[in-house]
């Protein structure tokens, strides 16, 4: 008897059902991907548990039960999430997420796929079957896995700062954050007591470069203008650009800011 059926006894399964059986790979490590099997809910949750340890993360299960077993990766910014449900005969496990992955390669191609292109692809190729809801949130996921997305950019604004200052030290760049209001108990008109983690928060960022400043000052005329445009996407904002005359009439940029509006302090 191998460690695989210590570990798991009984972890047998209708063979009937196309899907992968769940294996360790060479370094004895638990793998979880789309489309494995498994004999039943337990099995699965044992599964689920040894690979959440040996990975290191937090999980919390947003759905429990015999029925459906749905859980996501407690770190900010992370975008794994798992879900299993029970195929027709009512016990035999099928994972039938991580979907996003599966889709990455196929969106490299075709970078403006469709859901029902998508919906053919997960049949075909996985044997999956997915709500348009799931295929529109697998495609949002695709294209934060290959173009970023908005929280992960503003997390290396610092070190975007701190390169600007260290290669071209007379640039000024600044970079100010805040906390966030505390709480307040809706039958108080003072501060919830209880303690709650305070995270620094994003206010405006500040950047003019030294070639901006010394151009302005060596060719430009002497005229300023201020304008800004709003940001589209989950944290809005204003990006404000200043900008200058050159000797032949043509813009030339001073500085830029992104802030959360337009007002005088910003």
């Amino acid at each position: 008897m191998d460690d695989e059926e210590i570990r798991y006894p009984g972890n047998q399964f209708d063979s009937t059902y196309s899907g992968k059986k769940p294996y360790l790979n060479q370094e004895r490590e638990v793998i979880l991907e789309n489309g494995m099997i498994f004999p039943d809910v337990h099995s699965f949750r044992a599964r689920l548990r040894d690979y959440t340890v040996q990975a290191g993360f937090k999980i919390v299960r947003d759905k429990n039960e015999k029925a459906r077993v749905t859980a996501h990766c407690v770190a900010e910014g992370c975008p794994w999430r798992i879900h299993a449900s029970p195929l027709p005969d009512g016990t035999t496990y099928k994972i039938k997420t991580l979907i996003a992955k599966k889709l990455v390669d196929s969106f490299k191609e075709n970078p403006h796929m469709g859901l029902d292109t998508m919906l053919v692809k997960l049949n075909k190729l996985y044997g999956i079957e997915a709500s348009r809801m799931q295929l529109y949130r697998a495609k949002r996921k695709c294209k934060e896995e290959l173009e970023g997305d908005h929280g992960s950019e503003y997390v290396l604004l610092p070190t975007y700062v701190e390169e600007i200052k260290k290669t071209n030290p007379s640039s000024l760049a600044v970079i100010n954050y805040g906390l966030p209001p505390t709480p307040v108990s809706e039958d108080e008109e003072e501060p919830d007591p209880t303690p709650i983690p305070q995270y620094p928060l994003f206010q405006r960022i500040f950047i003019s470069f030294e070639a901006m400043k010394k151009g302005f000052i060596d060719g430009c005329k002497p005229f300023i203008g201020v304008d800004g445009c709003h940001l589209k996407g989950p944290y809005v904002g204003v990006l404000i650009s200043t900008v200058a005359l050159d000797g032949n009439n043509g813009l030339f940029p001073l500085a830029l800011a992104v802030v959360k509006g337009e007002c005088k302090d910003n």
